[in-house]
């Protein structure tokens, strides 16, 4: 299911780091829901075109300078069995952070169809006999 290209939106920060565990080349296209949205409040590309990989590539830039904000609030909380104020708070947040992300996709512009996507792994294991395959035939 994580085939190069995906964008992976998480809850908390724990799903994240499953996520890129699972898939380390994904680094730049994982983030918490909240925090793609705050990083893309700021870093929407004022020129170029208005693609999803123009909006991916400049919201990972922008993680890396990104250092000022508390982890703990691109985490979405988790309202199962809380009192109302906190699901309040979880639909403020997650709803908050969604608003932003469909307003920018709203004017993308729609990209060409990829017939020709690669073969993906879909396991860690076959992820990882695949890299070691590819390191091998660079070095023969």
């Amino acid at each position: 299911m994580l085939s190069a290209g995906t964008t992976v939106l998480c809850a908390e920060r724990a799903h994240r780091r499953v996520v890129r565990g699972m898939r380390p080349d994904l680094m730049g296209q994982v983030f918490t829901i909240r925090e793609f949205a705050r990083l893309l409040d700021g870093a929407r590309p004022a020129d170029g075109p208005n693609t999803w990989p123009a909006i991916l590539s400049a919201v990972a830039r922008a993680r890396f300078g990104d250092r000022h904000v508390a982890q703990s609030e691109d985490d979405i909380v988790d309202p199962i069995g809380q009192d109302a104020p906190v699901w309040v708070e979880f639909e403020q947040r997650a709803t908050s952070a969604v608003e932003v992300i469909v307003e920018a996709m709203s004017g993308l512009a729609q990209p060409a169809p990829d017939r020709r996507a690669p073969a993906v792994p879909t396991t860690r294991r076959a992820y990882r006999a695949a890299t070691r395959a590819r390191a091998r035939d660079a070095h023969l």
